[in-house]
């Protein structure tokens, strides 16, 4: 204990943390700890972190809270089965958390997956053929693509079921935003919120980028390759329930309807002087940034959620 009198000699330093074990000497502000769970944050300096890179932890799969303490020079960890860690690190921990825990069992907001099987890709083919409309399935994209106003095409992509699952995920799990364009906000989340964005770029390069490449006689390796901003919307009564006309920074643009629960709405398109409204689960694709200036129609009631991507070269 003699070498640790100055409490400045330290290798790890805990700033939040639970005690297991009394400690095994105090100073005014900081104390030896014998046993700490539940580290919200540390300093390690480089000699200790060089140390720590030599322990055998890479043959031995061991939380955090278990590694450090058996490593601890003047304590013992009360588990036997970790003794082969060499205890070579002083470490200290002060007595008023810095960085500590805000939540209990009761408050805590822990975030759960609306639907976990919505998330469950790893059979990608079992997850299509869950999720993604049969019509879809085909891609024999001159049967299946239709051409509702001129330059703008359409086909069901999804099921209903997934358009349902997948606003359920975004309401529970989503971050909403109002001010995330400069130009024409709207109240929006990004798909990535709440994890959905990787498994959507992932059909949209399957199904909808090559259903554009048909149709625009699109050539060049680029097209299959575009990146997406990919975001949910949702037009309500007491928030936005509209939005203006605009061209999207994009050279296409992919919109899916997710419900039709709404009355009102749709998106216009002003050259050509329609409106779209597609089905549950279709989506449509049109050029972004020419051609196609577009707003959405204020709803009269209800909320309307649709998906939307700008799809980039890169």
């Amino acid at each position: 204990i003699r070498d640790f009198d100055n409490p400045r000699e330290w290798g790890v330093w805990y700033l939040g943390g639970n005690p297991i074990e009394p400690p095994v000497m105090n100073f005014d502000d900081a104390y030896i700890p014998a046993l700490i769970y539940n580290n919200h944050a540390y300093i390690v300096t480089n000699d200790a972190a060089n140390k720590l890179k030599s322990q055998s932890y890479r043959q031995n799969i061991i939380p955090v809270d278990e590694f450090l303490p058996a490593t601890f020079t003047y304590s013992e960890h009360p588990r036997k089965d970790l003794h082969f860690f060499t205890r070579n690190i002083k470490a200290m921990a002060s007595k008023k958390e810095v960085i500590k825990q805000t939540s209990t069992a009761e408050t805590s907001q822990t975030s759960r997956f609306a639907n976990d099987e919505l998330f469950k890709t790893g059979d990608w083919d079992a997850w299509v053929e869950r999720w993604i409309h049969p019509v879809a399935r085909t891609k024999q994209w001159d049967l299946i693509l239709d051409e509702p106003i001129d330059n703008l095409i359409t086909f069901p992509l999804f099921t209903e079921e997934f358009c349902e699952v997948v606003i359920q995920e975004a309401e529970k799990n989503a971050r909403w935003e109002q001010k995330r364009h400069d130009f024409y906000p709207t109240v929006d989340t990004l798909l990535s919120t709440f994890g959905f964005d990787d498994i959507y770029n992932r059909v949209l390069r399957e199904f909808v980028y090559p259903a554009a490449i048909f149709f625009w006689h699109l050539d060049g390796n680029q097209w299959p390759q575009m990146n997406a901003e990919n975001f949910m919307v949702k037009y309500t009564m007491d928030a936005q329930g509209h939005l203006n006309l605009h061209h999207d920074f994009s050279a296409i643009t992919a919109l899916l309807t997710l419900n039709k629960d709404f009355t009102g709405g749709g998106t216009y398109f002003s050259k050509q002087k329609k409106t779209h409204i597609g089905p549950v689960g279709e989506i449509s694709i049109h050029p972004g940034a020419i051609t196609h200036r577009h707003g959405g129609r204020p709803i009269h009631s209800g909320k309307r959620y649709i998906i939307v991507s700008f799809c980039n070269k890169p």
